[in-house]
């Protein structure tokens, strides 16, 4: 394509951008869904000729200048009427209270919160004070936070992002001409405007291509920090810019050129490196040369004339030459906002994955020397850092500044050396780095790369189907920008492949390795679609064959994953899938409407005669409502047969003996919802996680309990998992608890079994945190238990878990303790808990598993 033909083309492209982006924007200022692309004619329309002849980074704030102009004037009232754009009424409801703020107001919320520009641009695109903007945020934030009834910023938070992600799904196609208008057609007649529609007649005639799908256009410096800071403002006189507080000084350009420069010099002493080598890094190059360009004539220009905007691209490039020990301390990472997010942990991903490359390098060429760093005949990560003195100056200088490197060294699992992996800790320390998907991609990174030529590299390969399906779910959804879904693909596959086709099934068709058969049902456990339709079929085949061949594994090629995850962006996988007629529909039921008498017909006819088919047309909320409106009529009887026919779930007897009417969900509960992503499956059943919405999160101390949670299989109707609680709070009851606690404990060091078989769980999980603060090793590998048979923990393992242990721990500090069933695992023969204990620094998590010996803190976690 020749370059005139390129630049039109991104013209083009840009045009259809942003009038997705103004759709959108008058959307949300109340403008009716029918309506919008008529808005967004208009104001395309209005600068026909200026879109065609303007630089391109002026165009965005042509586009939204002049559609604030539009609706801040209410030519467009008329267009204005409710929407049923929404699936969920929460939605619906935030969406019209913010129509109903003064025009200042929910013009300064839409553009920061959902079009995430500062409020500095702002400013400029309506010719008001920064100040005055910050007013109308302030107030807008204020009163939709109390007319919403929330009981804090958090929430109000929380309910903007859910709403800004139904925002997103609306896409308004917006027609485009295929020849852009020329110059010379300015002064052809306008064609007629429809007399019946509102007088907003355009000055140029409508166009007739389809808009591009919204993307995220970013410009020359702004892909390092995002697009956020792209808008430009309108140009003005240079007397008028020059005398401007928002105009960049020669000095403040001067005082950021020494900064960078002053940081640079320093970063190779910082990472244990050479000039030479650091400069031979890709990161580095990359930065320097968005230096060149940040500081070149032509981008000044464009630039000083906005302080904001500057300050933040300068941070921006500050975080590119950073070194990845100080990025968890730049002072930019507080105000990061979603893919901004993604792209501060992909440039951190992308530095250390240097830094491993450059260590490994020089743990092969050192090779024979690091040999010697071993205790007890094997290589040891301790020795090497006791005694860096002793080891090459190359190697060791890098191993002081690992921190700073973001990475960190073990012994490779398969091959006699050293091992450089990345260190994602410190990102753990950036609170804002904990939401979304973040922490997902974070927890992908911290074992990546998984394969080289030797095998699994994993720390801990039994986490390897929760990376896998981690992967798949984003992969699916695509959540992440293009560049990064590129690589996690590739692993993906590498990974995928291996672990069903590498290595091979003997010659002598011998059957699966037990490891490999747990792995399988554990991906098939976790996939959200595309592993389970690989799967699936596999297992079944072996399971058939005594689990020593699958024709289906035969014919696997190795981009059979990808095309899987292909149909399921398409969505048309899910009519491929077991239970494909059983589906989990989006449903959204809210309890503060709800009326329970509705319940009656379903409650008379399934507890007639318990029959299955009475529930044949009930969904899971159908299922859980039931179990509650049971006990609303304090019918056990009913409820227990509502229950899943599991090892966790009592005899018929036994529940209605202990059974105590609970509270009524009402008291707790605003809201109910189910959806297809909160679902899963294995070879036989099919579960999905019922989402609970508080009245107030105050009310709710069983936040990190899991479930509900519901089980369906081929024949059979949804049936409830059963789960219960325990729970000891500071008081006269904790301390009655500890003493007998201690009791206990002495007839555990005397030999007394019985106290085993008969505990509860937490009784079993408050005997383990006092022998661990006791550091009996004896006790606390009697209260353990592995599912695979092995050895519990070693005592080297053990000793090393104690001495990690918080020094200020003691049992007499404990708050609370809390025990629940975990609702998750799928296996019908086991029953699974989590221990929680609360001290007054910190938070303990213990995960438990229910034995025929009685209940016991499951080892194979640790």
């Amino acid at each position: 394509m020749r370059d005139g033909e390129d630049g039109a083309e991104k013209r083009r492209q840009l045009i259809a951008e942003l009038q997705q982006s103004i759709g959108l924007f008058s959307f949300q200022h109340g403008v009716a869904a029918n309506r919008v692309v008529e808005f967004t004619t208009y104001i395309t329309n209005q600068h026909a000729l200026l879109t065609e002849k303007a630089e391109l980074g002026v165009l965005e704030g042509v586009f939204y200048q002049e559609a604030i102009r539009a609706l801040r004037e209410e030519s467009f009232t008329d267009l204005k009427e409710s929407t049923s754009q929404f699936r969920f009424p929460e939605d619906k409801e935030l969406h019209d209270q913010l129509q109903k703020l003064p025009f200042g107001e929910r013009n300064a919320v839409v553009l920061t919160t959902f079009h995430g520009i500062t409020m500095g641009r702002i400013a400029a695109l309506t010719d008001e004070k920064k100040d005055a903007i910050a007013h109308a945020l302030e107030q807008g934030m204020s009163s939709l936070g109390g007319n919403l009834g929330l009981a804090s910023e958090d929430q109000l938070e929380q309910r903007l992002e859910l709403l800004k992600k139904s925002y997103d799904r609306l896409t308004f196609l917006v027609p485009v001409e295929e020849n852009n208008v020329e110059p010379e057609q300015e002064s052809a007649p306008e064609e007629e405007t429809d007399k019946t529609q509102p007088a907003i007649s355009p000055k140029k005639p409508a166009s007739k291509k389809a808009a591009a799908v919204w993307t995220a256009a970013i410009i020359g410096i702004g892909a390092i920090i995002g697009s956020t800071f792209l808008l430009e403002e309108p140009s003005r006189g240079s007397e008028a810019v020059e005398s401007s507080d928002d105009y960049v000084s020669d000095a403040q350009i001067e005082e950021w050129k020494q900064e960078y420069k002053h940081y640079r010099a320093t970063a190779h002493a910082k990472l244990g490196l050479t000039e030479e080598r650091l400069e031979q890094l890709n990161y580095v190059k990359t930065a320097d040369a968005a230096f060149e360009k940040f500081f070149s004539k032509a981008e000044l220009k464009e630039m000083r004339m906005d302080l904001e905007q500057m300050e933040q691209l300068f941070k921006g490039l500050m975080m590119q030459i950073h070194v990845p020990g100080d990025m968890s301390d730049f002072r930019y990472v507080g105000l990061l906002k979603g893919e901004e997010q993604i792209d501060f942990i992909h440039s951190y991903a992308n530095k250390t994955q240097e830094l491993m490359n450059l260590l490994n390098i020089l743990f092969f060429q050192y090779a024979k020397e690091l040999s010697y760093a071993e205790r007890d005949g094997q290589l040891s990560v301790d020795e090497l850092m006791t005694n860096l003195e002793d080891y090459p100056e190359e190697v060791t200088r890098i191993l002081e500044q690992q921190y700073n490197a973001g990475v960190r060294v073990d012994v490779h699992p398969n091959r006699p050396t050293f091992l450089a992996k990345r260190d994602v800790q410190p990102l753990y320390t950036m609170p804002v780095l904990s939401m979304d998907w973040n922490h997902i991609y974070m927890e992908i990174l911290s074992e990546a790369p998984y394969l080289d030529g030797t095998g699994i590299i994993l720390d801990h390969p039994d986490a390897l189907a929760m990376h896998l399906s981690y992967m798949e779910m984003l992969l699916a959804d695509e959540l992440m920008e293009p560049h990064i879904l590129d690589e996690l693909e590739v692993w993906f596959e590498q990974l995928f492949w291996y672990v069903l086709k590498s290595p091979d099934l003997s010659e002598d068709e011998s059957e699966l390795d037990a490891e490999r058969k747990k792995l399988w049902n554990m991906m098939l456990s976790s996939s959200q679609d595309p592993m389970y339709y690989i799967l699936h079929p596999i297992v079944g085949e072996m399971e058939a064959s005594g689990w020593k061949e699958s024709a289906s594994l035969d014919e696997l090629a190795y981009n059979d994953i990808s095309v899987a995850i292909e149909m399921k962006q398409r969505g048309e996988l899910s009519a491929l899938m077991p239970f494909a007629d059983r589906m989990v529909k989006e449903r959204f039921v809210d309890l503060m409407t709800f009326e329970w008498e509705s319940m009656t017909p379903l409650y008379e006819a399934y507890s007639e005669e318990y029959s299955d088919q009475a529930l044949a047309e009930s969904d899971p909320l159908d299922i859980y409502l039931l179990y509650h409106f049971a006990n609303r009529m304090d019918d056990p009887e009913t409820m227990w047969h509502l229950l899943e026919d599991n090892a966790a779930r009592p005899d018929k007897e036994e529940f209605i003996r202990d059974w105590e009417r609970l509270p009524d969900i009402q008291d707790k509960l605003r809201w109910l919802q189910t959806f297809e992503g909160n679902s899963q499956r294995n070879a036989d059943q099919m579960m999905v996680m019922i989402e609970l919405g508080y009245n107030n999160l105050a009310d709710n101390e069983e936040m990190g309990r899991s479930g509900p949670a519901l089980v369906t299989r081929a024949e059979g109707p949804w049936k409830l998992k059963h789960q219960w609680s325990e729970h000891m709070t500071s008081g006269a009851e904790m301390d009655a608890f500890k003493e007998q606690i201690r009791s206990l404990y002495s007839s555990l060091q005397n030999g007394d079994e019985s106290v085993l078989q008969e505990a509860e769980p937490l009784v079993l999980g408050a005997l383990y945190v006092y022998a661990e603060a006791e550091k009996d090793w004896d006790v606390l590998q009697r209260l353990m238990y592995r599912e695979d048979g092995l050895e519990v923990l070693t005592e080297e393992e053990m000793e090393e878990r104690l001495l990690v242990q918080d020094p200020s721990f003691s049992f007499e500090s404990i708050e609370t303790m809390t025990f629940n069933t975990e609702v998750y695992m799928m296996e019908q023969d086991k029953v699974y808990g989590s221990f929680v204990l609360s001290v007054p620094t910190r938070q303990s998590y213990y995960n438990m598993i229910k034995t025929e010996e009685g209940w016991r803190l499951d080892a194979g976690y640790w």
